[in-house]
């Protein structure tokens, strides 16, 4: 059974999906989470609109994405560990859509919200680069170029999943062989001496 405060977080995503984050009003959160409007039932657990919209953050990215990419180190092989971060972040595309629109629209008005996101951003890199530290190509290399590799990687598949969210026929490229593909092509990479890429 769902808390209250699990109620609101679901009733703030919809609303704030359906009719914006600035036209949603606490009270209509409050009767869409069953509970009486304006009778204080939203502030015993939120103390303001926005502290909703952090936590909707907070339930979407941060805790699947940690949740996803716990124990990465311990899978063994790099294109396991890899598949693994794929479909992470597959996952969270799928149950966050609506979650990154209301984010993105919000992002620069919240100061908040702009600090969670980069919170959120920067626990999620620093466990990527201790994953990608481990690789014989990375670890002859200074973190500058680490980072850039890390980028490089993240950043195909999730070039992938965008336009995939655009479009369901992107290029006709299919999903699993491009996933396997990327995983295998960087975890060749990855688990080579960096002498083999000069």
């Amino acid at each position: 059974m769902k808390t209250t405060r699990q109620k609101l977080i679901d009733a703030g995503t919809s609303l704030f999906a359906k009719q914006g984050y600035d036209r949603t009003t606490v009270g209509e959160i409050e009767a869409a989470a069953g509970l009486k409007r304006r009778a204080g039932g939203f502030y015993r657990h939120f103390p303001s609109k926005e502290s909703l919209l952090l936590a909707i953050a907070d339930a979407r990215f941060e805790a699947s994405l940690h949740q996803g990419l716990t124990g990465i180190l311990e899978l063994g092989d790099t294109k396991t560990q890899l598949l693994l971060i794929a479909q992470t972040y597959r996952q969270i595309a799928d149950e966050s859509m609506e979650v990154s629109r209301i984010v993105s629209a919000q992002l620069q008005r919240l100061p908040k919200l702009k600090r969670k996101i980069r919170k959120i951003n920067a626990e999620i890199f620093s466990t990527l680069r201790d994953w990608i530290s481990t690789k014989s190509y990375a670890q002859s290399h200074d973190q500058d170029m680490q980072n850039d590799l890390l980028l490089s990687i993240i950043g195909g598949w999730l070039f992938y999943l965008t336009k995939k969210s655009q479009d369901e026929k992107f290029i006709e490229i299919d999903e699993t062989r491009f996933m396997n593909s990327w995983a295998g092509f960087w975890a060749q990479t990855l688990d080579s001496p960096p002498d083999d890429y000069q």
